[in-house]
C-alpha cells in the first residue's frame, strides 16, 4: 500500500484502500482484525502525512468482507486510531447494499472527501436515488463533495461516452 501511495502522490492523487482491508474469521476474531486493520491504517496515515496526501478508506459491502460495512463502522475505526489523513470513500455502491437510508447516513456520519457512483447502482430490487442524496449536501451544508467525485461506468461503449455521461449526470445531480 505504501507504494501505491507514493506513486499516487506523485500525480497528487490519492491511494484508495477498499477490498484489501481484509476479513474477520478462519481462527482470527472480529476485534482482532479490527486492531490489526487498525495499526495499519494508524501507519498509512503517517506514511500519508510525509508524504502530504490523502488515504481513501472505502466500507465495502458484506458480500466483499465482513469487517467494516457502513459510514458508522468506518467513522468508529477511523476515529478510533486518530486518523488525519486517511479519509472516508462513500461508495454509494455499497452504500446501496449496507446503508438503511443512504441520505441520513451521510448526514450523521459525515463521510469525507469523496462519492462514488450514482449511475448504473441497480441491486436487486433496489437503486439509488441521486436526488434525495445531492439535495442532502446542499440542506445540510457539509462541503463533502469539497475534493473528489467520481464515477464507475462498465455499461457505457467506450471511455469517452462514459465520461460524457457522467458529466451529464453530476452535472444534473450537483450543479
Amino acid at each position: 500500500m505504501r507504494s501505491i501511495m507514493d506513486l499516487a502522490a506523485k500525480f497528487e492523487a490519492p491511494a484508495i484502500i477498499g477490498s484489501m482491508q481484509g476479513r474477520w474469521g478462519d481462527g482470527v476474531t472480529k476485534p482482532e482484525a479490527l486492531r490489526y486493520l487498525g495499526h495499519a491504517l494508524f501507519k498509512l496515515d503517517t506514511h500519508a502525512a510525509d508524504l502530504g496526501t490523502t488515504l481513501l478508506y472505502e466500507p465495502i459491502n458484506r458480500y466483499e468482507t465482513n469487517l467494516v460495512n457502513t459510514l458508522g463502522d468506518a467513522v468508529t475505526l477511523l476515529s478510533g486510531i486518530g486518523a488525519e489523513n486517511v479519509k472516508i470513500l462513500a461508495d454509494l455502491y455499497h452504500m446501496n447494499i449496507e446503508e438503511t437510508n443512504i441520505a441520513d447516513a451521510i448526514r450523521k456520519r459525515r463521510p469525507t472527501n469523496r462519492a462514488r457512483p450514482l449511475r448504473g447502482l441497480e441491486p436487486p430490487r433496489r437503486r439509488v436515488r441521486a436526488t434525495p442524496i445531492s439535495a442532502n449536501h446542499v440542506s445540510t451544508g457539509r462541503d463533502w463533495l469539497r475534493g473528489y467525485l467520481s464515477a464507475e461506468d462498465t455499461a457505457a461503449a467506450d471511455s469517452d461516452t462514459a465520461a460524457r455521461q457522467t458529466m451529464a449526470m453530476f452535472r444534473r445531480i450537483v450543479g
